[in-house]
């Protein structure tokens, strides 16, 4: 009877060695075989110990806020361009640009129209209306789209 040998993640005692395996990352053994299955169905095709679990875990999220925060400055880029930025019909777009960078929540097909009344042209507004429609996917594998034309 070989002796008991102790999770390095959750504690919990093994008597069988081929049950256990070691981090990839950090080189830490023990981790049994029921840590590695929860922490690879946590949505981490990590294979690993909790802490470098969580490292990479926060790398990842790190990277697609960086990437949602490029597309959110194109947009801003491309209406500031076009003199529409502080125009008050762009609140709207602003609170979805800011769920979208926070939370990365997700809009297929939005349509914004920006109405820009602070152009003037002889005493008259011109009233430039623009259409916006968004496409933001948060995914990896589909890019984010935008597009901004004249209505």
């Amino acid at each position: 009877m070989s002796l008991p040998i102790t999770c390095s993640e959750c504690d919990d005692w093994y008597t069988n060695e081929d049950e256990f395996e070691t981090c990839l990352d950090c080189g830490k053994q023990n981790i049994c075989s029921a840590c590695i299955r929860t922490l690879s169905q946590e949505g981490n095709s990590y294979y690993g110990c909790i802490e470098c679990s969580d490292k990479e875990t926060k790398m990842i999220e790190k990277r697609q806020s960086k990437r949602r925060q490029g597309i959110v400055d194109s947009i801003l880029l491309s209406c500031h361009y076009r003199g529409v930025i502080d125009d008050p019909s762009m609140t709207l777009l602003d609170a979805l640009l800011d769920d979208y960078v926070k939370n990365g929540t997700r809009c297929y097909n939005k349509e914004i129209f920006i109405v820009n009344n602070d152009k003037v042209d002889n005493g008259k507004a011109l009233g430039i209306k623009y259409k916006m429609v968004l496409n933001l996917y948060n995914h990896d594998y589909m890019g984010d789209t935008f597009t901004i034309n004249s209505a």
